[in-house]
């Protein structure tokens, strides 16, 4: 049983993704964190994001609030349809970002009272967005199995992601713009790139430099700015980190620009396209699950984790939020920026060290890197948040 004394909520409606191929992951992540509820004892309901959203939330929201229940909505990116109605306050909600907050321009009209779960501890203090609350929410993952699973694992190393810029093409040349614009563009790419700086805190400085303050733009050209800086600062990183593993049979599963796909190594396979659901069995035919997310610097990407139950040895870009539960080389494998030990990782492979390594982070897993630790945190905040949550929902759903 679990104690759910002093609790607030009861129920959470989980909404989003849309069940179609597109947005497998999303669906994927949902589900966990669903169940994840339930474990906790919540009454919980996936609700898949569609053009009937809206209706559906509202016909749920009024018969769970006849039954006596509390509950709030629980959402990605904030893109569900808030539910209103004249002089009433917002549905109590936490919506989880995914990315990093100044690329969902929407964010700015979120209202302050709800909360902002962001996946990399440095984004809670990202300035922007008014009052609104933020939460460090990292991604999580599905439940463990209790025994790592074992097997022939033919795949040395697999990637999930795509490579979309050229990188022989200079970052300017995916500016739309004066040459204002696309000086502080690569300005923003060499201090992420070279000096390791967050792609936020790269734009800042690089706009500074010029002159401006991000404060000063509107949402949608941040937006537009962080995506090209982190977008083609992220294809350096993938290029140079895998161009580290020749020599290795390594999967790579995503889109690439035309040039890097003529010159994949030998060794290499590419999978263009494949749902999460794929990859999360191609994970259990790998030794490594490679992650390269340098613009999570103090968080954690979804591939570790899914690669992790599955039985992987992770090997990732270091953050201090994962040496916190992981040691080096005895339950993950790290890498500083693009510095990988080449060596060492191909005698990880051939001697299998990769399965020790990998029945070694199964435990630290699964005791706090669940889908279900993230759900319990998001109740805890909610329960801290909203004392006062069901006169909110009295105002909106009572007849």
């Amino acid at each position: 049983m679990v104690d759910r004394s002093g609790c607030v909520f009861d129920s959470v409606i989980v909404s989003g993704g849309d069940g179609k191929n597109s947005a497998d992951w999303a669906d994927t992540f949902l589900r966990d964190i669903h169940q994840g509820f339930q474990a906790l004892g919540l009454e919980s309901v996936h609700l898949r994001q569609n053009e009937t959203t809206r209706h559906l939330l509202a016909q749920i929201g009024r018969d769970w609030f006849a039954r006596g229940k509390t509950f709030f909505l629980f959402d990605l990116n904030a893109k569900i349809p808030v539910l209103t109605r004249p002089g009433t306050g917002p549905l109590p909600r936490f919506s989880l970002i995914v990315d990093h907050p100044w690329s969902q321009a929407h964010l700015t009209g979120f209202h302050e009272r709800n909360l902002l779960g962001v996946v990399d501890r440095g984004y809670v203090g990202v300035p922007g967005y008014g009052r609104v609350r933020r939460v460090f929410l990292p991604h999580g993952g599905p439940p463990a199995p209790d025994e790592p699973i074992t097997g022939d694992r033919p795949i040395d190393v697999v990637f999930s992601g795509n490579i979309i810029m050229d990188t022989a093409l200079p970052p300017a040349e995916y500016a739309e713009g004066d040459a204002v614009v696309k000086t502080i563009v690569t300005d923003a790419v060499e201090r992420i790139v070279e000096g390791g700086a967050e792609p936020g805190a790269g734009l800042c400085q690089a706009l500074e430099k010029s002159g401006f303050a991000i404060a000063a733009l509107d949402a949608k050209t941040a937006e537009t700015l962080v995506n090209i800086v982190s977008g083609y600062s992220q294809s350096v990183f993938r290029e140079r980190v895998l161009n580290g593993l020749r020599g290795l049979r390594v999967c790579l599963v995503g889109h690439v620009c035309e040039r890097l796909g003529r010159q994949l190594p030998e060794t290499f396979f590419q999978e263009t396209y494949r749902t999460f659901t794929d990859v999360r069995a191609l994970f259990r035919q790998s030794k490594i699950a490679l992650n390269i997310a340098h613009k999570f610097p103090d968080g954690a990407h979804e591939r570790i984790w899914y690669g992790m139950a599955n039985g992987c040895a992770v090997l990732t870009n270091t953050t201090p939020y994962l040496r916190e539960s992981f040691v080096e080389d005895e339950s993950m494998l790290f890498y500083q920026r693009c510095d990988l030990d080449t060596r060492k990782i191909a005698e990880f492979v051939k001697s299998g060290k990769t399965g020790a390594i990998a029945q070694a982070a199964l435990p630290i897993y699964r005791a706090q890197h669940t889908w279900t630790h993230r759900a319990q945190t998001v109740v805890g905040t909610m329960n801290a948040v909203w004392p006062d949550a069901r006169a909110a929902l009295q105002t909106l759903f009572q007849v």
